[in-house]
């Protein structure tokens, strides 16, 4: 009689625990040791988009899961969090993951994991996985980051509106300016003068639009096209072209003569030189301008461009690689705001990293670090 009481008794509490199990809004289910899913509540059933049968015998290595980390990449089945805590014994806790319906569609889940111990001998019996179905979190942060990222995109696109039709108007009224005096002019050197100012004018305007037109073109690309590009080559062309054409030396600190990394050399050249126009702009022809360049590091080269010129104050510097930015507050100065965010944008192409040092009327320090070659393939030539 007493034991009748006692089954009795244990299967009411039985009962009354599937009951609250099958009442959670959480994921449940239990898992034998081979990984096998022994138990699942209906909750679990709904977010997996299975039937208790379909459930039953499969484990969390089975191919027939099409599950994904945060990042859209792969989530190997050992790596689930039931099969990790029984290979290890040891607790998971607030594993996200994305698992495929059979119909298709996605649902986001963060997964915890207990092992199950027997209570005589405290060996493992199983795992027990709790999940929660986060997929309307995930897609609300989703429109958050849509959002910010399209108001970032409004602060640019306004930004760029306004700098963009104060660079426009300048050039645009000396030149309506120019061509009303030139309907008027008879003196032919004047009208040579004017036609002069005119040319410039435009050639003001193509260079903004050129650089409008990269920032666009670096904007859209994800990765490059890179091959073996020497350093040393580029650098030293750079020198020659700035001493001929502008008659400013650049002192060079190569270190190395074979200083090849995987680029685009085009891009590269680009980088370079608006950092150096932004150096020669900056700096009298008495300061020095300087290039070194250190391999020591096993990871990356590191290019240090230093010039003696008239520095930043600690406005222009946090803002030297916003775009449209212009540290001189009255324009006075010819430019577009868009030289180091170019070189910015080119070095992080390139899986790269920059800095910028400055102090106001002691000179300015820009550092680039690109990445070292893994492995140099044979018959690979430098791109110049």
């Amino acid at each position: 009689m007493l034991l009748n009481q006692i089954d009795q008794l244990i299967l009411n509490r039985t009962n009354l625990l599937q009951a609250v199990i099958d009442a959670m809004k959480e994921g449940v289910v239990i898992q034998n040791t081979d990984g096998a899913i022994v138990a699942a509540n209906p909750a679990s059933c709904e977010m997996l988009g299975l039937t208790e049968d379909q459930l039953y015998g499969r484990t969390s290595i089975d191919p027939r899961w099409h599950s994904i980390h945060e990042d859209g990449t792969d989530f190997p089945g050992e790596d689930h969090p039931a099969m990790v805590t029984l290979r290890t014994s040891i607790p998971q806790q607030d594993v996200i993951m994305g698992v495929h319906k059979p119909d298709g569609t996605l649902t986001w889940i963060k997964v915890n994991a207990r092992p199950l111990h027997e209570s005589n001998t405290n060996s493992l019996d199983g795992v027990v996985v709790v999940f929660t179905d986060i997929t309307e979190i995930k897609m609300l942060e989703e429109r958050r980051f849509q959002l910010r990222l399209q108001q970032e995109r409004t602060q640019i696109l306004s930004s760029f509106i306004r700098s963009a039709s104060h660079e426009f108007r300048t050039p645009l009224s000396v030149i309506t300016s120019c061509a009303q005096m030139l309907a008027k002019q008879t003196d032919p050197i004047k009208k040579m003068h004017n036609l002069a100012v005119v040319d410039q004018e435009i050639d003001h305007i193509t260079q903004l639009l050129d650089k409008m037109l990269l920032m666009a073109e670096l904007d859209s690309m994800t990765a490059l096209d890179t091959e073996s590009v020497s350093l040393s080559r580029l650098l030293n062309t750079l020198q020659t072209h700035y001493y001929r054409s502008r008659k400013r030396m650049i002192e060079m600190q190569l270190g190395s003569d074979c200083v090849e990394v995987n680029g685009h050399g085009r891009y590269l050249d680009m980088a370079l030189r608006m950092i150096l126009e932004n150096a020669i702009q900056h700096t009298a022809a008495a300061d020095t301008i300087s290039i070194s360049v250190h391999t020591d590091d096993d990871t990356y080269y590191e290019l240090v461009i230093e010039d003696t010129g008239q520095g930043m104050t600690p406005e222009q510097r946090d803002n030297a690689f916003s775009r449209f930015y212009r540290g001189d507050k009255a324009q006075t100065a010819r430019g577009f705001g868009l030289g180091l965010p170019i070189a910015q944008r080119i070095v992080q192409l390139h899986k790269g990293e920059i800095d910028l040092h400055s102090t106001s009327q002691q000179g300015t320090i820009v550092t680039i670090r690109l990445p070292r070659p893994v492995h140099k393939a044979a018959g690979t030539k430098p791109r110049p």
